[in-house]
């Protein structure tokens, strides 16, 4: 069986975790992403678990000096990381769009996946 993919999308968001929350079942759908593509949100990048991968824990020390105060980690069996992280772009584009960000909040984001030997930003 083949590992799942997983990336991580960190960004800004100074609202209530709740009512992120209560948007991504939207997002995904707008997003149209696969229903088998685990999302899992996570309040303050430093919550994330990174034992055994200083990769990813320089990661999060990044997206905090950035103010990157929001985790979304996502897996897919079968699938490549590379693949999850353009999943999670799509989610992110369909978040700035949503009524979370339409008041003129600031959108930042940024997407990284190990890619075979570190961790890369996702660039589309």
């Amino acid at each position: 069986m083949a590992k799942a993919g997983e990336a991580y999308g960190f960004l800004q968001y100074n609202g209530r975790i709740e009512d992120l929350l209560e948007q991504i079942p939207e997002i995904r759908t707008t997003a149209r992403t696969p229903p088998e593509l685990s999302l899992q949100v996570i309040e303050g990048a430093g919550n994330l678990d990174t034992a055994g991968d200083p990769g990813l824990a320089n990661v999060v020390r990044i997206a905090q000096g950035a103010g990157l105060n929001y985790v979304l980690k996502a897996s897919l069996p079968n699938a490549d990381n590379r693949k999850v992280a353009g999943l999670l772009g799509n989610i992110n584009d369909d978040l700035y769009a949503s009524r979370l960000y339409n008041n003129g909040r600031p959108f930042c984001a940024e997407i990284a996946y190990h890619n075979g030997v570190e961790y890369d930003d996702y660039v589309d």
